[in-house]
């Protein structure tokens, strides 16, 4: 009696372990597929987050530059404003 009752008792324990294992198969092949998703998508960001950052350093270099073109502008105004100072200076001298 004792071996008919152990015979569908081992069964269930295999067909248990079964399940058991194709259930992990399962959520290991979909974490799989997730971790590659996820993978292509951190590769998509690092792509975008370097472009951001080439495109900052060129917004900087640009506006370093036309800080140095207004600097130059103001130079390049205050010696036209010295000039015409001078030519009006020479010319009331001259008229007097």
């Amino acid at each position: 009696m004792t071996g008919k009752g152990k015979g569908p008792r081992e069964a269930a324990p295999e067909a248990s372990l079964e399940s058991v294992f194709e259930a992990l198969e399962k959520r290991v092949e979909n974490l799989a597929g997730r971790l590659k998703d996820l993978a292509a998508e951190n590769q998509k960001l690092k792509t975008a987050l370097e472009r951001e950052r080439s495109s900052g350093a060129a917004k900087a270099e640009t506006a370093e530059r036309l800080a140095r073109y207004e600097a130059e502008r103001r130079d390049v105004r205050t010696r036209i404003e010295r000039l015409v100072r001078s030519l009006e200076e020479a010319e009331g001298a001259s008229t007097a």
